[in-house]
């Protein structure tokens, strides 16, 4: 059963672009059908997601799915607003930055990764298999000064859960860059905000935590 709406989308709320980022990253819009879903086998990033739509109104039911969790929206405007929604739309459509951190915040809970080099030093990587995604998310990031590392071949198709595409990785290495990332962009997911604010304290009260990796997917 498809749910309509007549109020518009909310363009102008942030919320809707953290939405936007994590479907790019993880979700599916279904082609012949008004359903978009996220699957994923992290319950804290269903949840974020599902705040997200609660705090717009959309209607979504949440269930489990061959051990995966799976958040469903049958809604006919906003599936007609992703399956026309381009890079070139969305460059125009994040034009705050408040919208542009809400929307890599999106994107990253979806796709990215937050460790501790050594338990101090903050590396932010994000893995997706389109490559031009990840190069707008280094021009958006770039926008806030914050300068991606590389982009790269993060795994060749065929092997892995990925299926037959490649997979690339975007990385941030710099500790200056990464702790911006962590002060500006941050988590929705607590795990994941919690490892980015100890290396925010690592170099801002020069504690030190050990020769030890902390990693937070």
């Amino acid at each position: 059963m498809v749910n309509e709406i007549r109020t518009p989308i909310p363009m102008k709320h942030p919320k809707l672009y953290y939405i936007v980022g994590a479907i790019l990253g993880d979700g599916h819009v279904y082609k012949h059908f008004y359903q978009i879903a996220v699957t994923s086998k992290d319950y804290d990033f269903i949840e974020a997601l599902k705040q997200s739509f609660v705090d717009l109104d959309f209607p979504i039911s949440i269930y489990k799915d061959r051990g995966c969790w799976k958040i469903q929206v049958n809604q006919k405007r906003l599936s007609l607003f992703f399956k026309n929604l381009t890079l070139e739309k969305l460059k125009t459509m994040l034009d705050t930055k408040e919208k542009v951190c809400n929307f890599i915040r999106g994107f990253f809970d979806a796709e990215g990764t937050a460790y501790l080099m050594k338990g101090k030093y903050p590396i932010i990587k994000i893995r997706n298999t389109n490559r031009e995604l990840l190069q707008f998310i280094s021009k958006l990031l770039w926008l806030l000064r914050i300068k991606v590392s590389g982009i790269y071949l993060d795994r060749r198709g065929g092997h892995g859960s990925f299926g037959k595409k490649d997979v690339f990785g975007l990385t941030i290495c710099n500790t200056s860059h990464a702790q911006k990332f962590c002060r500006r962009i941050n988590s929705d997911i607590k795990r994941k905000s919690k490892v980015m604010k100890l290396g925010l304290q690592t170099t801002l009260d020069g504690q030190k935590w050990g020769k030890r990796l902390v990693t937070c997917r």
